[in-house]
């Protein structure tokens, strides 16, 4: 029995991430998808329209994922009309762009209906070719999807908190933020912004109503960051709800960020003596606390990379680890990810002694999971409870630990940090004091070297006493004599 098209099709597609990648021949000069059907190639995206909506109207051509050539998602695609006359418009009455002057087109999504049963619509300026609009209009049709994140404009008086949910809920299902920016962000969209301006009419706010609820927290004693951060939340939310036409004006434009008043204080990392005791002490509360504390500071790995290490991604032989997995547990929610904060994993090389206590960690860890009748399962987490290694530690649990123990040893009262963070402190400043490359320290932490330069890197007392020495011992120096 000849089997079907859909069927020739499926068998061609994997399905198993975001993009639908067709796994058959492609045109070698776009990369796209191709096949034959009733004896002509087809495009594979044209072949995966037509499956799901029938034929494609006369004229009319279908536009490829603008971010992955061989996607065949259908929500992913576009059909752009290309009749005389009139605006290219997509079959489903999904986008439409207009050139309004020579290489400036307007683009617009529908966006589903409005409360008052009318469509609700997008729009979005660009510049460029017919075919970089095209692109930019399929983009534009996948980001605002059926138009659930976008507040209706028919409801007049849309708040700035109605905006706020609509931006966050944008963020996390089209742009991709992080879990733990958006739990930052939801903590001051409900604590600090919706309290002062979350019941305000969006389009009636002013530059000087922005600025007076950011002093509010300025006279609260919030630090820059989180000032800044509130500030960058709202430029966000009402360049979207503006980009949208949602609102007719962003206030933003004119409003000045306020400084803080609070003065936040440098993160001291311990000096060796103390950080010996710390790491000695964490020892002995158990031998995973003591395995992790003692990483820390070898490698400068976060608290959430630390929490993340997977056995997999160690190399006793090479003695060397992957960082590659982050664990975030902010607002209570444990989310797992394969990536780290830069968003690209980094080898980093390991010590004897460090090598010998994972090894002894792994032979505890089967030792444990063969007593209790399993394995440990593929991906194994490095600290972990469950004794098939599955599940990863909580890095607030991490933090909690650091945070009694300093209590039990007196250290809360010393001059210096004593706390899971301050042990990638530690790492930076020791390697950069004991003169080795700026970059490659950078690397091996995983940030740039501008931000270790101005965040890792700490005068401390050690170094303070060897510049001190220095210029004294310049200035000890006699004078030459003069001779007349």
């Amino acid at each position: 029995m000849a089997r079907s098209l859909a069927e020739r099709f499926e068998e061609k597609v994997d399905r198993a991430s975001e993009h639908h990648l067709w796994l058959g021949a492609t045109n070698p000069d776009r990369g796209t998808g191709r096949l034959k059907v009733a004896g002509r190639n087809m495009t594979a995206h044209r072949v995966a329209w037509e499956l799901e909506h029938g034929d494609t109207p006369e004229g009319s051509k279908v536009l490829p994922c603008p971010v992955e050539p061989r996607c065949v998602r259908v929500d992913h695609l576009t059909v752009e009309h290309t009749a005389r006359g009139r605006s290219a418009r997509s079959a489903r009455g999904g986008g439409s762009k207009r050139e309004v002057s020579p290489g400036t087109w307007e683009l617009a999504a529908s966006a589903g209906v409005g409360s008052d049963g009318k469509p609700k619509r997008v729009f979005r300026r660009v510049t460029g070719t017919k075919q970089e609009a095209a692109r930019a209009l399929a983009e534009l049709v996948a980001e605002v999807g059926d138009g659930r994140d976008v507040p209706d404009r028919s409801q007049k008086g849309v708040t700035v908190k109605q905006l706020l949910d609509g931006y966050l809920d944008h963020l996390r299902d089209h742009k991709g933020r992080r879990h733990s920016t958006l739990v930052r962000y939801r903590g001051l969209a409900d604590r600090k912004i919706a309290p002062l301006l979350g019941d305000r009419v969006a389009d009636r706010v002013l530059p000087d109503d922005i600025e007076r609820a950011l002093g509010v927290m300025r006279a609260e004693g919030q630090s820059q960051s989180s000032i800044h951060q509130a500030f960058t939340l709202l430029n966000g939310t009402f360049k979207w709800a503006c980009r949208n036409r949602v609102i007719s004006r962003n206030p933003m434009i004119e409003a000045e960020e306020p400084r803080s008043t609070s003065y936040r204080r440098e993160i001291a990392p311990p000096d060796i003596e103390s950080l010996l005791r710390l790491l000695a002490a964490a020892k002995d509360v158990d031998v995973e606390f003591g395995l992790l504390t003692h990483l820390g500071a070898v490698t400068g790995m976060r608290r959430g990379e630390l929490a993340g290490l997977r056995w997999r991604a160690v190399d006793l032989e090479a003695a060397r680890l992957q960082v590659a997995t982050t664990v975030n547990d902010s607002g209570g929610t444990v989310v797992i990810t394969d990536a780290t904060k830069t968003g690209r994993p980094r080898w980093v090389g390991i010590d004897a002694t460090t090598v010998e206590m994972l090894m002894s960690r792994r032979r505890a860890m089967e030792k444990r999971a063969a007593a209790c009748g399993t394995v440990l399962v593929d991906g194994a987490f490095v600290a972990s409870r469950s004794v098939d290694g599955s599940v990863p530690v909580r890095p607030e649990h991490l933090t909690r630990k650091m945070r009694r123990l300093r209590r039990r040893l007196g250290m809360d009262a010393a001059n210096f940090d004593a706390t899971m963070h301050a042990l990638r402190h530690w790492a930076q400043t020791t390697l950069t004091e004991a003169g080795f490359d700026s970059r490659q320290i950078a690397d091996r932490g995983g940030h740039t070297e501008a931000l270790m330069k101005s965040v890792y890197i700490h005068r401390t007392d050690e170094s303070e006493q060897k510049m001190t020495s220095h210029l004294g011992s310049l200035l000890d120096t006699p004078p030459r004599s003069q001779e007349g």
